[in-house]
């Protein structure tokens, strides 16, 4: 068997020129074949298996196609009914279960003084962080730089999933250790050999606390070496001092292992406290705090057109979690009417926290924002709004009106134990502006399954257009249908609508009406009409496969998702099968974002697949079940780094390299010279259009991929982060052949 492409010709006796069924059997033509089990990280398993015409073959876990490129058999299937001569060929398994190296040195650092060693303990753990107690995998300790010399036996045997080894220095500096092993994820630690104590460094956390005479906030004094490093050993005597706010606890305080601590109480009113952390013989460190208000805020000068809807954004700037706001806006009820209240970019994601407003007399407006008994904290950034309270400036408003937006009252601002926070207020101002920027509408373009509206230029930050997202309504009776939601890419002024229900092949015209910002307000077409149309098709792309068994994905939704719609008028015999969480499928369905496996017998073949690509205006998301899932990329026009991925489970939604107890960070790849998986991680971990990868997920999860849109364009796309597998030649494009209407 040629271990590349994993199959192994039949060896026939008897006639071997028959071309009928008949013949076949009335010659009772044996075939016996060597049937060799390709499991990655095992050896070559070789198996006899004889099946006469019209008999049975018990070949389980193989794919069996006779010569008429009819497949017999599907993986573990039991018997199947061989005629004739077949080709048996070796299935790969999902990967075993993955496994890391957790390396730390213990202590991790420690003095020179001589002949100074520590000890570097490496632990075999599964993606749940328990050591595998029956591992036994030898283990190789490297030194990549550094100062010291690494003890032995080195490589080590695991004992109960650990193994350990020295390592000693007689010079001051750092170490940068490795540990490996065969099928294992490497494990690294970086690990310092301090001189002598020289001075002292200070780290406040948090560095910034609420002035309300009761906050605190801890204090880290560390003993360091000229090199910064941290020295242990002999306990030092270091004593704090504050020129504001109060320290709590016992000054000086004794170090223990090179680090003493110390509380710091907040002064009753604004400002920076300055610590400082002094011991003999040493240079004092420092290290500020700041003492802070909380400030909500309606600020800004916005300006509006008469008719006009705007947004203006209630935020909170503080150090602490904000649980609760309820304040009192007035506003000139004479300019402005008010719309509505909707939740800011802050909490709009999550269900717990709700917008409230009404009106209990003209221009009055209360405020509520709350998330209810759960009492959910939230960090309040500078920048991004709890929510945004909608106007609609009066058709009458004369030019140059100025309407002022104020703070009344501000009755509640609570903090995660429900305690009133003192608070900062900030007005606003609006200014009724006849010439005030907006948008224009100057084009329309379609190319393959996606529409983009040209517009003259970006949005004014003041103006409510600051959301980017706008609203394409096409007439019912067009393939598209009904109102739209897109991203606005202010970088090319362009709006580009996503994942339209075309079918390969199909022309039709695409009528974009009434384009309106998030607030409702249309669009003025700047001198052309505001129906723009297109004549557009389907999406399609294409790869090159190579001899053997391909681990595929598909990059966008094909038209008809069968394996022979798919691909049947590529691939002869077509054998291919997908994964249901827990055996192999025969012939499965194709959906975009997923992927299966491709068997190829006559070289290095292009298949392509017609469809529609996902929506821009969302993230894609790719539902996983707890175990081994097959995914790719959903986008022909781009890679997915893994690691920029989202991850939901239960309602929370996390970055994926903070979902550790969610789902594994790493996938696996097919080498397909090799003929065994290539575990990927970190930066190397992406996710490519037509590369299936096995991801693993710890639970029921949502793995959302962010859309990142190309500018549309009449050429073939390239992918983002394009990468060309072994084995397989990746060459996604998009086919667009639109002309203008």
């Amino acid at each position: 068997m040629c271990r590349q492409t994993g199959v192994c010709r039949a060896v026939q006796s008897g006639a071997v020129g028959l071309r009928s069924w008949r013949s076949l059997a009335v010659a009772g033509l044996y075939a016996t074949a060597l049937l060799f089990v390709a499991w990655p990280g095992r050896a070559q398993q070789v198996t006899e298996s004889v099946a006469a015409g019209g008999g049975t073959s018990s070949a389980d876990g193989l794919v069996l196609f006779g010569t008429f490129g009819q497949p017999f058999a599907g993986y573990s299937q039991g018997p199947s009914v061989v005629w004739g001569g077949f080709v048996p060929v070796a299935f790969p398994p999902p990967p075993g279960a993955a496994r890391v190296i957790h390396l730390e040195a213990d202590p991790p650092s420690a003095v020179v003084n001589g002949s100074t060693s520590l000890t570097l303990r490496a632990e075999i753990r599964d993606l749940r962080n328990n050591v595998v107690a029956t591992a036994t995998n030898l283990l190789t300790f490297t030194k990549g730089s550094g100062v010291g010399t690494l003890g032995t036996p080195n490589p080590v045997a695991a004992v109960k999933g650990r193994a350990s080894v020295t390592l000693t220095s007689d010079a001051v500096g750092a170490a940068a250790i490795t540990c490996t092993g065969a099928g294992l994820v490497d494990g690294a630690v970086t690990v310092h050999f301090a001189g002598p104590a020289t001075k002292l460094s200070i780290i406040a956390d948090p560095a910034a606390i609420m002035a309300d005479g009761s906050a605190r906030t801890m204090l880290r004094a560390e003993l360091h070496d000229d090199h910064d490093y941290l020295v242990p050993g002999t306990p030092v005597a270091v004593a704090f001092a504050t020129d504001a706010g109060v320290l709590v606890g016992t000054s000086p305080a004794t170090t223990v292992n090179g680090v003493a601590t110390i509380e710091l109480r907040s002064a009753s009113v604004e400002g920076t406290a300055t610590v400082t952390a002094a011991a003999d013989g040493l240079v004092t460190g420092s290290a500020t705090v700041d003492f802070v208000v909380p400030v909500i805020s309606i600020a800004g000068t916005h300006r509006a057109r008469p008719g006009r809807v705007v947004a203006i954004s209630l935020l909170v700037r503080g150090p602490l979690p904000i649980a609760g706001v309820q304040a009192t806006v007035q506003f000139d009820p004479a300019v402005l009417s008010f719309q509505r209240a909707s939740k800011g970019a802050l909490i709009e994601g999550d269900p717990d926290w709700q917008a409230v407003a009404n009106m209990p007399s003209p221009g009055k407006l209360i405020v509520l924002l709350t998330s209810g008994l759960a009492l959910k904290p939230l960090n309040a950034p500078t920048s991004e709004p709890l929510a945004n309270l909608l106007f609609r400036v009066s058709d009458a408003a004369p030019d140059a009106t100025s309407a002022p937006f104020a703070f009344a009252d501000v009755t509640k601002l609570v903090d995660d134990r429900g305690d009133a926070l003192p608070c900062k207020r900030e007005d606003g101002l609006l200014t009724v502006d006849t010439a005030a920027p907006e948008l224009k509408l100057t084009g329309c373009e379609a190319t393959t399954s996606t529409v983009a509206v040209q517009f003259s230029g970006p949005a004014d930050p003041g103006d409510a257009g600051q959301t980017n997202r706008y609203r394409i309504e096409c007439p019912p009776g067009t393939s598209v249908g009904g109102p739209r939601y897109v991203l606005y890419d202010p970088s090319v002024h362009r709006a580009v609508l996503g994942g339209l229900p075309l079918p390969s092949g199909q022309v039709g015209r695409v009528s974009v009406l009434s384009i309106r910002d998030p607030l409702g307000n249309a669009i003025p077409d700047g001198g052309v009409s505001n129906v723009a149309t297109d004549t557009v098709e389907g999406a399609s792309s294409e790869t090159t496969l190579g001899l053997g068994w391909n681990l595929t994905g598909m990059p966008l939704e094909p038209t008809n998702p069968t394996s022979a719609a798919v691909f049947g008028d590529d691939l002869g015999p077509l054998v291919c099968y997908g994964w249901t969480g827990s055996a192999y499928v025969a012939n499965p369905d194709w959906h975009v974002g997923r992927g299966g496996w491709l068997f190829v017998s006559g070289g290095n073949t292009t298949v392509d697949a017609a469809g529609t690509a996902p929506a821009y205006d969302t993230d894609f998301v790719l539902s996983l079940k707890a175990g081994w899932n097959i995914g790719s990329s959903p986008f022909t026009t781009h890679s997915v780094p893994l690691t920029e991925c989202r991850v939901r489970h239960n309602g929370q939604t996390k970055n994926l390299l903070d979902a550790s107890d969610w789902i594994a960070p790493l996938c696996y790849a097919w080498d397909a010279p090799a003929g065994d998986y290539r575990i990927e991680r970190g930066a190397d971990a992406v996710l490519d259009p037509w590369e299936g990868n096995w991801l693993l997920a710890l639970v029921d999860c949502d793995l959302l991929l962010a859309p990142v849109p190309s500018p549309p364009g009449r050429a073939n796309a390239e992918p983002r982060s394009r990468r060309e597998r072994p084995g397989q030649s990746l060459a996604p494009r998009l086919c667009a052949f639109a002309t203008r209407r």
